[in-house]
């Protein structure tokens, strides 16, 4: 039985739960993402690439066990290398040695910088536009948590995976980052890759092409483009430009998700994948993900 197959048998039993009972438990619920969680372990345990929570949130443990899940299903046959300072898995295609590390970042720990949730409204009660705007996120504080993790990850690469020679330079090395703890409720999925805060996948586009999320229109151009600008922070400016020519950074792509433990239960969420453009293109070997293309620059 797949992933998926297995979700749908889980949210079917949800369907016959609240239809018997007219509403639904969140003990139940709770039960059945713990159910879907188990089984994708045990799909890990069999392929030897399980590795164990310890000292892990159970967020990142979801996220690196549905990475791996994702790899198994689709015959990309992972490993994981067990040493310290590697990443989480690893696998060939066409002779060329691909890694796979999965992040799963935090909404971090200063309050002020923390992304909001979207609260529950009910519209029938709203008197005024400012009620609306009241928690909605702030997608400059998403933005800052994406560049945090690129940051983050890039210093890891550098100094744990090539220093320790469990990376080559000829290897690629993919980061899977999973957005859900980032961008709360708010990224809404679209058949269309759009810009703005709400739209899936915009926010860390934001930061890999140092753009801070603001679009406005060029009449003459009769044309929007996205501004690059960095993100300020504390006033100071926070530079982002993770994929642009003048960054040499070690990163070949990235797997974007905000899959969670909870949604992934009710529906299948969509993989993006950002090529680096400074980089060989692999992403010909993912095609379970939807290619998300650079912004076009405007020139003058």
């Amino acid at each position: 039985m797949t992933i998926d197959e297995y979700r749908k048998k889980l949210y079917a039993e949800i369907g016959d739960y609240c239809q018997k009972y007219n509403n639904l438990d969140s003990a139940f619920f709770e039960c059945q993402c713990h159910k879907m969680l188990s089984f994708m372990e045990e799909q890990n345990k069999k392929a030897n690439i399980f590795e164990s929570p310890t000292n892990k949130d159970e967020h990142q443990h979801f996220w690196e066990v549905l990475v791996g899940n994702v790899l198994l299903e689709k015959k990309y046959n992972p490993q994981r290398n067990n040493r310290d300072g590697a990443p989480d898995y690893f696998f060939e295609q066409n002779g060329i040695k691909i890694h796979v590390e999965a992040k799963a970042p935090t909404e971090g720990i200063i309050e002020r910088f923390k992304p909001k949730e979207i609260p529950m409204i009910n519209a029938e009660t709203v008197k005024d536009e400012n009620s609306f705007q009241s928690g909605i996120i702030d997608g400059k504080n998403c933005i800052l948590r994406f560049t945090s993790i690129l940051k983050s990850v890039t210093e890891q690469i550098n100094t744990k995976f090539y220093r320790l020679g469990n990376v080559l330079k000829e290897d690629k090395i993919i980061v899977a980052i999973n957005g859900s703890n980032v961008v709360k409720n708010t990224e809404i999925h679209t058949d269309d890759f759009r810009a703005g805060y709400l739209s899936y996948g915009f926010n860390i586009f934001c930061a890999l092409y140092g753009l801070d999320g603001e679009e406005y229109y060029l009449p003459d151009k009769n044309m929007c483009v996205l501004n690059e600008a960095c993100v300020m922070k504390d006033g100071k400016a926070i530079l982002n430009r993770f994929f642009c020519p003048e960054n040499d950074t070690p990163i070949d792509g990235i797997i974007y998700s905000n899959a969670n433990i909870e949604n992934c239960l009710q529906s299948h969420k969509p993989f993006y994948f950002y090529q680096n453009p400074n980089k060989e293109d692999v992403s010909h070997y993912f095609p379970f993900c939807k290619k998300i293309n650079p912004p076009v620059r405007y020139t003058g």
